[in-house]
């Protein structure tokens, strides 16, 4: 699934409480098995609608670029 995002998006509560945030503070994986106990694993809001959708795994990487410092 492929969404677009707003550039403002990095002051809203559903991106501060996302795994895209966590990819963007640092974090080399996020990866979540969403069929298995939702109380076991992280908590983002996402992933309850994506079980809801029957999806069952997720993950982000971040994609790292040459023309400047930091990820994408």
């Amino acid at each position: 699934m492929i969404e677009r995002i707003d550039y403002d998006v990095r002051g809203r509560s559903e991106y501060i409480d996302s795994p895209a945030n966590e990819i963007h503070e640092g974090a080399t994986e996020v990866r979540e098995n969403l069929e298995r106990d939702p109380l076991l694993g992280r908590k983002h809001a996402i992933f309850s609608e994506m079980r809801a959708k029957g999806l069952t795994d997720y993950v982000a990487l971040p994609l790292y670029h040459t023309l400047a410092s930091g990820i994408w």
